[in-house]
């Protein structure tokens, strides 16, 4: 810091409007489109396999998209990861 401090990164405002939806929680911030899409929005449609038995579904819901999601960065970054909580939140997906 100083006066001939150069900027290494280029400020970016954030957009603060998350529209019709209640939380931050829900929403995941593109960098890319630099806006909040939801969880939801980035995974593709889930369509229920006919052949498969009650307990093999895995149905995706936004908690798992975005604990899957915050495992993978924190795996790819080299960083540890616990996931704790009752029985049948998905923590072992």
């Amino acid at each position: 810091m100083g006066p001939d401090h150069e900027e290494k990164y280029p400020i970016t405002k954030i957009p603060s409007k998350i529209g019709e939806y209640k939380s931050l929680f829900d929403l995941y911030y593109d960098q890319e489109e630099m806006k909040w899409i939801n969880w939801m929005s980035t995974v593709p449609k889930y369509i229920v396999d006919k052949d498969l038995s009650y307990l093999q579904l895995s149905i995706p819901t936004i908690d798992s998209i975005r604990m899957s999601s915050i495992c993978k960065t924190l795996l790819t970054n080299s960083k540890h990861c616990l996931l704790v909580g009752p029985t049948g939140t998905g923590k072992s997906l």
